[in-house]
């Protein structure tokens, strides 16, 4: 979840823990939202590292690119792959674990998700935007 800032910083941190665990592809790669300080190592990783997947909130809901170019960029790259536009009630399923998406660009989910429990104050299982 999210490459982190622009740089080479925080990728070669995220290189370094895939490398150390073993992973040779991301399977899902999700983007909470599209401020440099979480999609600025994007387009850096994913050249260092096949990508299956990106899944994010969909268009962007800010008035000006917080990342100049990044819209372009990032629209090349999910091309080339599958793209999922994560909405409220929406599941992602993980190896062992489904993630529920409670919220996503400003939309919260409104009824609760069928035979899933919260604990009371528990407001985001995922994150988009």
């Amino acid at each position: 979840m999210d490459t982190g800032s622009p740089g080479g910083r925080d990728v070669a941190r995220i290189m370094a823990v895939l490398q150390a665990a073993g992973v040779k592809q991301i399977d899902h790669m999700v983007s909470t939202h599209y401020h440099g300080d979480h999609v600025g190592g994007l387009e850096e990783l994913a050249s260092k590292i096949p990508m299956v997947q990106f899944i994010d909130h969909g268009a962007t809901s800010e008035p000006k690119e917080m990342v100049p170019g990044f819209q372009k960029m990032y629209a090349a790259l999910y091309a080339k792959a599958k793209h999922m536009v994560a909405k409220p009630g929406d599941t992602i399923p993980f190896d062992g674990v489904t993630v529920a998406v409670v919220t996503s660009n400003g939309e919260v989910l409104k009824t609760p998700l069928p035979g899933r429990q919260t604990q009371p104050g528990l407001r985001r299982l995922c994150a988009a935007g």
